[in-house]
C-alpha cells in the first residue's frame, strides 16, 4: 500500500465504562430514558461540545449511545439506542457541521448503513436519522475494521478491510457546479435582463462507488491531516505498520493517494 511507517508512541485514550461494546465518537447530548437523549430546548447538540461514546452491545447486538448531560459535565448511567436491529461492526465520525454519524453493519447483510444525527431535530429530544445503505464493497463477505473522516472540504470518506484483506474506500460525492438563469434587474435601469451563473448543488448521487486501493492490510485507521488530506495508517497480517496518504486535498480515485 505505501511506506513503512516510523513507530510513534501514542498516549492512551481515555475510557468511558461501557456494556460490553465499545467505540468512540464525540459531542452530542444524553439522559437516562432508553430511547432518546435530552438537551435543552432549542440548542443543538453540536453546539454543546459534549463528548459521546458509541459503540455495539455484544451481548445484544445492539447500535447503542451515550453523552454528557451537560459540557464537561457527568455521564447518565443508561445508553440510549441509536437504531433498531442487531449489529456486528460500526465505526463513528462527524459530519461538516459537527453532528455525530456512524457506519455499522446491521446483521444478516454486508451492506454497510450510514446513520447521523438529525440535523432539523428541534426541542429537547436528540434524533437520529433512519440508516441509509451504502452498499457492500465488491466481493466482500465480511470486515475486519471500519474508520471514517473528514476530508478537506468536510464531507465523509469511509475506509473498510474485508475478509480477504482488501482496503475498500467511499466517500460523499462533493457538491456539483450547474448553470441556472436568473433574472436581474441592473442599477440605473429599470429593465430587467437574464443573466446565467454558476451555482453549487448537492450532487444526483450522495455516495461514490465503492474504490479498492491497492494493497492487503487487516486493521486501517483514518485521520485527517492539518491541511485537510486524509492520512491511512494500517497493519499487515505480519504485524507491519504502512502509511499512505491523498495526494490532494479532493481526491476522488485510487491514483489520488501516494505511498
Amino acid at each position: 500500500m505505501a511506506k513503512n511507517a516510523e513507530p510513534k508512541s501514542k498516549a492512551p485514550a481515555a475510557k468511558t465504562p461501557a456494556p460490553k461494546a465499545a467505540s468512540r465518537a464525540r459531542p452530542a447530548p444524553s439522559s437516562p430514558p432508553p430511547i432518546f437523549q435530552h438537551k435543552p430546548a432549542g440548542t443543538s447538540f453540536f453546539e454543546l461540545s459534549r463528548l459521546m461514546v458509541v459503540g455495539i452491545d455484544s451481548a445484544k447486538g445492539q447500535l447503542i449511545q451515550k453523552a454528557q448531560l451537560s459540557p464537561n459535565g457527568p455521564w447518565p448511567s443508561a445508553w440510549s439506542f441509536i437504531a433498531p436491529g442487531a449489529w456486528v461492526i460500526m465505526t463513528a465520525g462527524l459530519t461538516k457541521d459537527g453532528r455525530v454519524a456512524v457506519v455499522a453493519q446491521p446483521s444478516g447483510t454486508t451492506n454497510l448503513s450510514f446513520i447521523t444525527e438529525d440535523a432539523n431535530q428541534i426541542g429537547p429530544v436528540e434524533k437520529w436519522t433512519a440508516p441509509i445503505s451504502i452498499g457492500t464493497p465488491p466481493g466482500a463477505t465480511s470486515y475486519q475494521k471500519l474508520s471514517m473522516a473528514r476530508d478537506a472540504d468536510g464531507r465523509i470518506e469511509v475506509f473498510v478491510t474485508d475478509n480477504q484483506g482488501r482496503i475498500w474506500w467511499i466517500y460523499q460525492n462533493p457538491d456539483q457546479i450547474v448553470q441556472v438563469q436568473k433574472t436581474i434587474t441592473p442599477p440605473g435601469t429599470t429593465t430587467p435582463i437574464v443573466v446565467t451563473v454558476d451555482v453549487l448543488t448537492p450532487p444526483a448521487k450522495p455516495w461514490s462507488d465503492w474504490i479498492q486501493i491497492p494493497g492487503g492490510l487487516v486493521t486501517v485507521s483514518a485521520i485527517r491531516q492539518g491541511d485537510g488530506r486524509i492520512a491511512l495508517f494500517g497493519i499487515n497480517s505480519n504485524l507491519h505498520l504502512y502509511r499512505c496518504q491523498q495526494a490532494k486535498a479532493q481526491a476522488l480515485k485510487a491514483a489520488d493517494w501516494t505511498g
